[in-house]
């Protein structure tokens, strides 16, 4: 069976739903939010990155992603 595929948007909070979401099986394959400069949110964008997402700063390109 394939994996539900997900991505999260906003990484504050995202990055711990993320979590949730491959604890239930689901693969993080995108992730995007609007203000990746601010401090907190350089270190959430590594999480989902060494989990595998592509992280976006643009949500038209995010809600492209496959």
């Amino acid at each position: 069976m394939d994996k539900i595929k997900v991505g999260v948007f906003g990484i504050g909070r995202g990055t711990y739903i993320a979590k949730d979401f491959m604890l239930a099986g689901c693969e993080i394959v995108a992730a995007c939010d609007c203000a990746p400069n601010l401090e907190r949110n350089q270190g959430y964008f590594k999480q989902l990155q060494e989990m595998g997402a592509k992280v976006y700063d643009s949500f038209d390109a995010f809600i492209e992603h496959d």
